[in-house]
């Protein structure tokens, strides 16, 4: 009997892709039997923030956009649709720029004319750092510690380096009242980075030769 009910690797990986594909795009159709008209939303962990359970990635289309597509036209449908959670990235290429150029169009700079900080209030936007350290560092073994803002760069620099890819010129400056919702650490993948990054976490002193990146962003935000 067991025999008879035991799927093959094949089709469970068919099956949990078709309900996958079903849960990310049924609350866009509109149906009326059971009322179906908006994104639903989502209590996001112990944040508290309601997020939608389809958001907008910033990889993809907002990274690798083929020639005959505009990214800023994909994230203006996004919000158009009410998709609420935003991610992209330091390692994405032109994605946090993109997001520039529609956050701008969408009045989501703060200072400039006709900021709407309710609307910037709705959303959850999210950024990530591949760096694992804000001091020191050089020379440990076993970590992946890179960016694409060029070399000696420490966590907090990538962290500004998206407010201003996204809020303001891209050349360092960002207005005042900007800010991210949250920073992850991208792909945190083995022991040696979990130690790196952790580093200082426990007994925070800033005379400590190195100081691991969450340490330092959890210092930045409070």
């Amino acid at each position: 009997m067991a025999s008879q009910n035991k799927l093959s690797r094949r089709k469970f990986i068919k099956t949990t892709t078709a309900i996958g594909t079903g849960l990310a795009v049924f609350p866009y159709v509109n149906c009326n039997r059971i009322g179906v008209t908006s994104p639903i939303k989502r209590t996001f962990g112990r944040i508290g923030f309601d997020v939608t359970t389809l958001g907008l990635g910033g990889q993809a289309s907002i990274q690798w956009t083929p020639k005959d597509v505009d990214p800023i036209a994909i994230i203006l449908k996004a919000f158009k649709l009410g998709i609420n959670y935003f991610d992209t990235s330091n390692l994405y290429g032109p994605s946090q720029m993109n997001y520039n150029k529609a956050f701008k169009e969408l009045n989501l700079i703060p200072g400039k004319a006709g900021f709407d900080e309710l609307l910037r209030k709705s959303i959850f936007l999210t950024s990530k750092t591949h760096l694992r350290f804000a001091k020191g560092g050089e020379g440990v073994e076993g970590i992946d510690n890179w960016s694409n803002g060029g070399e000696g760069l420490k966590t907090i620099d990538d962290l500004k380096r998206s407010m201003t890819q996204i809020f303001g010129d891209g050349q360092g400056y960002y207005p005042e009242g900007a800010y991210l919702d949250m920073i992850l650490i991208h792909s945190v993948s083995n022991k040696e980075d979990i130690d790196s990054v952790y580093t200082g976490y426990e007994n925070p002193d800033p005379n400590d030769e190195n100081i691991g990146a969450l340490a330092a962003l959890i210092d930045y935000r409070d």
